[in-house]
């Protein structure tokens, strides 16, 4: 499958663009960002080419042994810049579904409109049913974005590891995300 052909459009007003190394230099000062790292499992990257080798890695969008999908996008909102990335790691039809967004674009629907975009996606093309996202007890604007998309909390782990702080949510895609009840804002 051709780059172009993952490129995904929302209403003219976001595009999410398949993760490729050339993006590196843009999304290196975002992830720089300590706050945003706060409810995260890892640090920032530790240099621009170690970010660069790392989106080399992920162009791969499987795992060695084929038994995933790893789907990476830039969220880029229409005729700008880089501004964060949504993922999912894709294992026969299920999700893991992942995001994060500059903080200066915060409270402008990006986060929401990008998710929505990659789970009908997933669903569509992909045939993924169930859906699960991780979020720090804290990270209340991580909550909500997830409640906006139809994922409620799971206290069936299941095969999904979390730490202490952590709570799984889970999501059943029986209809598209973009025909969830919600707000737009992040």
């Amino acid at each position: 499958m051709r780059i172009a052909d993952l490129i995904l459009q929302a209403d003219g007003e976001l595009v999410l663009e398949p993760l490729e190394a050339r993006h590196a230099e843009a999304m290196y000062p975002i992830l720089c960002d300590a706050e945003l790292h706060r409810y995260l499992d890892q640090p920032p990257p530790a240099s621009l080419d170690a970010l660069r080798k790392r989106y080399e890695y992920l162009e791969r969008r499987a795992s060695p042994d084929g038994s995933q999908h790893w789907l990476n996008w830039i969220v880029v909102p229409a005729n700008g810049e880089p501004i964060g990335f949504v993922q999912a790691t894709v294992e026969e039809t299920t999700a893991s579904i992942a995001y994060l967004l500059a903080r200066n674009k915060w409270g402008r629907g990006h986060a929401t409109r990008a998710c929505r975009l990659m789970i009908d996606d997933l669903v569509a093309r992909y045939g993924v049913r169930r859906l699960t996202a991780t979020a720090e007890v804290e990270n209340m604007r991580s909550i909500r974005l997830l409640e906006r998309l139809g994922f409620t909390l799971s206290a069936d782990h299941g095969d999904v590891t979390i730490t202490q702080t952590e709570r799984l949510f889970v999501r059943i895609a029986e209809e598209p995300a973009s025909a969830s009840d919600g707000r737009d804002a992040d």
